[in-house]
């Protein structure tokens, strides 16, 4: 709601302000599902899925809903990861771990159940791809995982110490 709030304090407290952030995010929700399905399924079954995806965003009631914000960051953050499986460029997995931040800033239980997916999913992809040897597994692993981290850390701290700072680290977690 904070980001609602930024964007009513910039724009004007109205109605329109609102819809047109919600939809917004639902449009790059749609996106991303394009985007996810095109990696891993071929074109034409991407855009069904994608029509699939609109019809049933389309018919949400709910403007202003955090879950949409936290799913448009979560599916971007498993983009970026599959994206790492096929490009090995670490950046990815940062990056990657900012998007979980995100969505753990919108929703806390979003964010830490996809955190455990994200990180597991890295793990065993780690495990299935490098070779036997347990000293050359793990030093990846640990290397992988921590950069992960450090991006979810990045993304989650500069709101955290606001809200501390502002004394309503409480409201955060309600």
């Amino acid at each position: 709601f904070y980001t609602l709030a930024a964007l009513f304090r910039v724009f004007g407290t109205n109605v329109m302000t609102e819809r047109l952030y919600d939809r917004t995010v639902i449009l790059a929700l749609i996106l991303a599902t394009y985007f996810l399905g095109a990696m891993i399924i071929p074109r034409k079954g991407a855009l069904a899925v994608t029509l699939i995806a609109s019809l049933l965003l389309s018919i949400t009631g709910f403007f202003g809903y955090p879950v949409f914000p936290a799913l448009l960051a979560c599916v971007l953050a498993l983009v970026l990861l599959l994206k790492f499986f096929i490009e090995t460029r670490r950046v990815l997995l940062f990056i990657s771990g900012i998007f979980i931040g995100i969505t753990a800033v919108f929703r806390h239980d979003f964010g830490a159940y996809a955190a455990v997916v994200l990180a597991g999913t890295l793990s065993l992809h780690n495990l299935c791809s490098r070779p036997s040897s347990n000293a050359e597994v793990r030093s990846p692993i640990a290397a992988d995982l921590a950069l992960f981290t450090a991006g979810a850390v990045a993304a989650t701290f500069p709101p955290l110490l606001f809200l501390f700072l502002s004394g309503a680290l409480g409201a955060a977690w309600h």
